[in-house]
């Protein structure tokens, strides 16, 4: 594993890189920053690697640009109403910026600060151990938090993420990752030619903020029927295409699993019918956010100087649902002192 210097931030700090793969191609490259996963080069069926994730050259736009390219997310994953929530009869109050909901873990979530790095050999392949003591109140949370992240990467194609976190009061936790696929390449364009399918009967519908209301809905009928696999630009930013998917997905599936404890298993395939790459997802989680990069315009560059548009990159974040805390039929994410939150999300490559 080699390891180097990112860049430096606007504050002067350096920004530790890790880079590591396999003879075949299959490499990634993850910084300190965030957890930010800057490159993942995947091989196709010539054995022709392509770095399939969006990003940046420089550490300082993941902190400038939206969208957490690549990045960790926690304390809480995902949109919280008004940033604020109730636990064990206490009122919480998240930060929120000038934004009206708290939004991947508040202010300054994972994604926007530096972690502590260790390369380590796996049972599955050669990882990287990150880890970040957070402290009680942090960004309004209750309760310091212990948190470690591993990535490894396995001979067969395999990254693989495994969540782990304590407390030492009641508190919430929901862990993702937010990296940006398109697996013809970051510089590829628009995403429309993947087709994806989902291991999901129901999803969460929203307001017009993006916060559950509270149903569990079945996808029959909707567009969020995935069951089936479908091509993205047969779905998205097509003028046929229904009001509330013409910019682009942003929804939160219920994942199918079956009775008891959850396991991992696959609950998503996603296949370039331009690069013949395919992506599978499985995931102990009980929801999956399937996101199309809809706010990006191309006003501002990737790496190597490429625009991103609209739709330049589709997001799978494993994760409980957004709002949870305040939707008691919801999966709870209250983690107690004396529990630990294990959570495991393998993206397997394939041709």
């Amino acid at each position: 594993m080699k390891i180097d210097q990112f860049g430096r931030l606007a504050s002067g700090e350096s920004v530790a890189r890790w880079r590591w793969g396999h003879p075949d191609g299959f490499e990634i490259a993850v910084t300190a920053l965030g957890g930010i996963i800057t490159e993942l080069w995947v091989p196709d069926a010539n054995g022709k690697s392509a770095d399939v994730v969006l990003g940046f050259d420089d550490p300082n736009d993941y902190l400038i640009r939206p969208g957490c390219f690549g990045a960790l997310l926690g304390r809480y994953a995902n949109r919280i109403a008004y940033g604020r929530f109730t636990l064990n009869g206490a009122d919480h109050q998240l930060t929120k910026g000038r934004a009206k909901h708290a939004l991947h873990g508040g202010l300054v979530g994972f994604h926007q600060v530096v972690w502590a790095g260790e390369p380590f050999e796996g049972p599955e392949g050669p990882g990287l151990r990150l880890t970040k003591r957070v402290p009680d109140g942090d960004q309004g949370f209750p309760g310091a938090l212990d948190v470690e992240v591993t990535y490894q990467l396995s001979a067969d194609r395999q990254l693989i993420i495994d969540y782990h976190a304590s407390t030492d009061a009641p508190t919430l936790v929901n862990l993702s990752q937010h990296s940006y696929f398109h697996l013809s390449g970051h510089a590829s364009g628009q995403v429309y030619d993947h087709t994806i399918q989902l291991d999901a009967d129901q999803y969460t519908p929203v307001d017009e903020d993006m916060i559950p209301t509270g149903d569990i809905a079945p996808v029959s009928g909707t567009s969020a029927e995935l069951r089936e696999a479908r091509r993205l630009g047969d779905i998205i930013g097509q003028t046929g295409a229904t009001p509330d998917v013409q910019a682009g997905f942003d929804y939160n599936w219920v994942l199918n699993h079956p009775e008891g404890p959850r396991q991992c298993r696959e609950v998503a395939q996603v296949i370039d019918t331009v690069s013949g790459r395919s992506m599978r997802v499985l995931t102990d989680q009980p929801g999956l956010q399937v996101y199309t990069a809809n706010h990006l315009t191309g006003e501002f560059n990737g790496k190597g100087g490429v625009p991103y548009v609209q739709h330049a990159g589709l997001a799978l974040e494993t994760q409980h649902f957004p709002d949870s805390p305040n939707k008691p039929n919801f999966p709870s994410t209250t983690l107690m002192p004396g529990e630990e939150y294990r959570s495991r999300t393998v993206y397997a490559f394939g041709v």
